[in-house]
């Protein structure tokens, strides 16, 4: 814990330990809520073993450090007497290796003797013959008289959670069953205690005999609440001399009860905060207050304020193996937990050495925000060079072949970048587990390769990630083979690229073909199609000269009809003068002789305009039949416009000439009357 001197004042002390559990020389900062460590103690002697549940980080492990041990080296009344020893043990990865070594190295068995180097095998032996192989143990070895021992089994949920890492899967239903059978049928003065994490409650149920063991010996720790975070933190404070702010105390209890932060978030908020206090207080009459609270970033952002400053002091290549080490020890889904992972597997996973990754855990591990917790750091054959020191510390040192994992799984949403981590991890497993899958139906011919847009996915992630065997392992060992279908999916998809642009070249060539096609023959089309209209055009233009020629040809005839009926209607007249000029006695031939003459006259200029124009008509249809073939368009416009000046008034022009004599005309008349409309 942090220490401060103050100009001559004692020492003053953190009194929270942060995110790890209070150890037993911090017990006079603990709020032992005296009413619980007689509960537990009683229950404790009337059934020898007792199962410590609460909810993560509701303090089954202090509870044992500083109230029931502490309580039972005073002097409590057991079976052996008043004397007590007690071993701490947490089942791992390998709970009878561990409980055999916890027991050799606690010199329960030695009575001043001296450990033999491969005492924790014999034990280990011993306790893998058969379920009553703990019993064995101590009818074999025997405690010293007139003492007792009391072994707590810490973190029990390790043997439901990291199940993966078992060499032997059934060493869980060993361990289990060697409980059981030594606490229903043991006479030695030997009590248990196992804590128990709620969120495993039920995991239990899959064990027979192991939750009615549990229902029976139960104590539940109870939540925290308003009124005994109050309590804690003024015990807290008092037992370490800080004088805290009223208003500070009230805006702590009231932020865990209206954000319902999580109590690893409110165990580290008020480490945070004193060490900063404790890093600028001046004196010892200085009070804690609020600002400490706010500038450790609250119950939301401490833990997340202290691990960015870790984060971004790491070089590149730390910040990488942090990536990595952290996505190794969570497990996101449906089945949220924390996973556990050997040391040297992630420096194969982050593809580093494994001292690399060591540094990278201290810096996240006892000395700083403590969130990656060792629950295996030795193996035996390593010890025997150090066995003192490990005796004493038996899980202190991280080497190759240490297990480690998250201190909890809640506090994955207490930092916003290892959730990223998390769910960008478990996005790559679902990757990784469903090209398995898939090149294992591809090997049976229940599944062709991969298509877009699942192959660009997975080739994406396997680009970005650059996975190896090592991290495939945790999750499904046949990688190689799931690598070599999507390098097999990935080449069939290039090949059918190929053949896409194949077609497409082809279709490409074939459509411009067909263009050129469509071109020449829109052209022929255009071309017929002009010839056509040309032919139309002169047809219709020879249809207008014919027309134009017809009706030269009917003014011609006209004309001479005109001639033909002047004369008639000269004869008629003439007849009708003479019988007129006949019946009036009085006339005489000079008269009619004379009529005649001057009628005659007066016909002779209609008669010769007639003939002029029927000579030129005759004229106008000569030239038409003379260049019928070779006229163009202009010397037919200019021809026909000469012409159409036959038509133009001409009945006007006949009046004129013709006088008197127009009105006997009359089927001419009538004729020129129809032409000229």
């Amino acid at each position: 814990m942090a220490e401060h001197s103050n100009h001559g004042h004692d020492r003053i002390v953190n009194p929270f330990p942060g995110l790890r559990p209070y150890g037993k020389e911090e017990c006079q900062y603990y709020y032992s809520y005296g009413y619980r460590t007689d509960d537990v103690l009683s229950r404790l002697r009337a059934n020898k073993f007792l199962t410590l549940v609460g909810e993560p980080g509701s303090g089954k492990a202090s509870l044992v450090n500083c109230a029931i041990i502490p309580t039972l080296m005073e002097g409590f009344a057991g079976k052996g007497g008043n004397e007590w020893n007690y071993i701490t043990l947490r089942p791992g990865t390998n709970p009878l290796k561990n409980l055999a070594q916890a027991l050799a190295h606690s010199k329960v068995f030695l009575k001043g003797g001296k450990i033999e180097p491969n005492f924790a095998d014999q034990l280990e032996e011993a306790l893998r013959e058969n379920v009553q192989g703990l019993l064995q143990v101590f009818e074999k070895y025997r405690l010293e008289e007139e003492h007792n021992l009391l072994i707590v089994i810490d973190d029990f949920e390790d043997i439901f959670a990291y199940q993966e890492l078992y060499v032997n899967p059934e060493d869980t239903l060993l361990f289990i069953n060697l409980i059981l059978k030594f606490i229903r049928r043991s006479n030695f003065p030997v009590y248990i205690v196992i804590s128990l994490s709620s969120d495993f409650l039920s995991e239990s149920s899959q064990y027979p005999g192991l939750p009615e063991m549990i229902n029976d010996s139960q104590y539940m720790l109870p939540k925290m609440d308003g009124t005994l975070l109050r309590k804690v933190l003024a015990h807290a404070f008092t037992s370490s001399g800080i004088r805290a702010d009223q208003e500070l105390i009230n805006t702590i209890v009231h932020d865990f009860s209206t954000f319902q932060a999580n109590n690893y978030q409110l165990q580290y908020v008020l480490k945070s905060m004193v060490d900063l206090w404790l890093g600028e207080a001046q004196n010892a009459d200085k009070v804690l207050g609020v600002k400490y609270y706010d500038k450790a970033g609250g119950l939301d952002k401490a833990i997340e304020r202290t691990a960015e400053s870790i984060y971004s002091k790491l070089t590149k290549k730390q910040k990488r193996i942090c990536t990595y080490l952290f996505r190794c020890v969570t497990l996101s889904g449906e089945n949220s937990r924390t996973r556990a992972v050997v040391v040297e597997d992630v420096s194969q996973i982050a593809k580093c050495n494994v001292e690399e990754v060591v540094e990278v855990i201290n810096y996240f591990g006892y000395e700083q925000l403590e969130l990656i917790e060792v629950i295996e750091s030795y193996d035996i054959e390593e010890r025997l060079d150090s066995l003192d020191e490990l005796l004493n510390n038996p899980f202190s040192l991280v080497n190759r072949y240490s297990k480690i994992t998250l201190r909890n799984i809640e506090l994955v949403e207490c930092w916003s970048r290892l959730k990223r981590w998390v769910e960008e991890e478990n996005k790559s497993a679902d990757i990784y587990l469903r090209l398995v899958n898939s090149a294992l139906l591809h090997r049976q011919g229940k599944k062709g390769f991969f298509m877009n847009p699942e192959l660009e996915a997975a080739l994406d992630w396997y680009r970005r990630e650059n996975p190896g065997e090592a991290w495939a392992a945790r999750y499904e060992p046949n990688f190689t083979d799931a690598v070599e279908y999507l390098f097999a999916s990935e080449q069939n998809h290039q090949h059918q690229l190929r053949q896409e642009r194949l077609r497409q070249e082809q279709k490409v060539k074939r459509d411009k073909q067909f263009r050129w096609v469509l071109i020449i023959a829109s052209i022929i089309s255009l071309a017929l199609a002009g010839w056509a209209y040309n032919e139309r055009m002169h047809e219709k233009k020879l249809g207008v000269r014919l027309n134009y020629v017809q009706d030269l040809d009917s003014l011609r005839v006209i004309y001479i009809d005109a001639l033909q009926d002047m004369d008639s209607a000269h004869i008629d007249q003439l007849r009708f003068k003479v019988r007129s000029l006949s019946q009036n006695r009085v006339s005489s031939m000079d008269e009619i002789l004379q009529y005649a003459e001057s009628m005659i006259e007066r016909d002779s200029l209609c008669k010769k305009s007639l003939k002029a124009q029927i000579v030129r008509v005759e004229a106008a249809l000569m030239f038409w039949s003379q260049n019928w073939n070779n006229m163009d368009e202009v010397n037919e416009d200019s021809a026909v416009a000469v012409h159409r000046t036959f038509f133009t008034n001409f009945c006007e022009t006949l009046r004129f000439h013709c006088g008197d004599q127009w009105v006997n005309l009359t089927s001419i008349n009538y004729k020129c009357d129809a032409l000229q409309k």
